[in-house]
C-alpha cells in the first residue's frame, strides 16, 4: 500500500475500537480544555475565539474531539481528515449533541478542498507530522483569508526518550507503519514560506495527557530556556 492507504488502514482501525458505552452525556468546555492543556493554551491565546462568527478547518479531525469544541466558538466548522470511519464517528457525534455548524469529509491534508482565501482559521492536532509538510502548509496558507490564523500542536524532534518510544511503537507495537516524522527546528523555515508570522512553542517533555506533570513542565520550560528543544510537543502559531 502506498503511504495514503496505510495511514487510512492505520485510523479506520482505531476509529473502529471506539464504543458508545464509553461516550459522555455532554461535551466538554472549549474553553476548560484548551486553557488546562500545556499544548492547547498558546492556541486559546493566539486564536482569541469569541463568539460565533467565524469559519474554521479543522485539519486531520480524527473522530473530531476537538471539532466538538471548537463549535463552541465558531459558526462554520469544518473537518477533514483521511479517514472513512473517522469521519464517520465525527458525524455520529454531529447528529448525537444536535451540532448543525459542523461540515466533516474525507479528504487529503496535502490537497485540500477547499476555494483559496476561505477560512479565517486552521486547526491541527498532531496531523502534520503524518504528512509531507511542504504540501500541507502550502495548502493551508492557500485556504486561509489574509490575516488568517493557523496553529498545529505537533511532536518534536529533539527528545531522544520520546524518540526510541517512537522508533519502538512505529516498528513493533504499530499494525500499520504510516508516514511518522516529528517536526524539527528547521522545519519553521517551511512555514516562514508561506506565513508572514511564525512562532515555534516548546510546550511539552512527555506529553499533555498527564494532568499532574503540566504545572511542573510549564515551570520547567519557563525558568530553564536550556530545555526546550527537549520538548517531545510543540505548539505552532502562524499568521498569513
Amino acid at each position: 500500500m502506498d503511504r495514503h492507504e496505510v495511514e487510512k488502514a492505520k485510523w479506520d482501525s482505531k476509529t473502529s475500537k471506539f464504543s458508545e458505552d464509553n461516550e459522555k452525556p455532554t461535551l466538554d468546555s472549549y474553553d476548560e480544555v484548551f486553557l488546562s492543556m500545556n499544548t492547547l493554551r498558546p492556541i486559546h491565546t493566539f486564536f482569541a475565539l469569541e463568539g460565533k462568527t467565524v469559519s474554521i478547518l479543522d485539519l486531520g479531525c480524527g473522530a473530531g474531539w476537538t471539532t466538538l469544541l471548537l463549535t463552541q466558538k465558531a459558526k462554520d466548522v469544518h473537518a477533514i481528515d483521511i479517514s472513512f470511519n473517522s469521519i464517520k464517528r465525527l458525524n455520529h457525534y454531529k447528529n448525537k449533541y444536535s451540532l448543525p455548524n459542523i461540515s466533516a469529509i474525507v479528504g487529503d491534508g496535502e490537497l485540500l478542498p477547499y476555494p483559496d482565501n476561505y477560512f479565517d482559521y486552521v486547526f491541527g492536532n498532531a496531523s502534520l507530522h503524518h504528512l509531507i509538510l511542504e504540501k500541507v502548509v502550502s495548502e493551508t496558507s492557500r485556504v486561509l483569508k489574509k490575516d488568517g490564523k493557523a496553529a498545529f500542536c505537533e511532536p518534536f524532534a529533539h527528545n531522544p526518550i520520546m524518540n526510541f518510544y517512537r522508533f519502538v511503537k512505529h516498528n513493533f507495537l504499530e499494525e500499520f507503519h504510516g508516514t511518522d516524522k516529528p517536526l524539527t527546528y528547521s522545519d519553521k523555515n517551511i512555514f516562514s514560506r508561506h506565513f508572514s508570522k511564525v512562532s515555534f512553542v516548546e510546550c511539552s517533555f512527555f506529553s499533555d495527557n498527564i494532568p499532574a506533570l503540566r504545572s511542573f513542565e510549564s515551570a520547567i520550560l519557563n525558568r530553564f530556556p536550556f530545555t526546550r528543544r527537549f520538548a517531545s510537543y510543540i505548539t505552532i502559531l502562524a499568521t498569513k
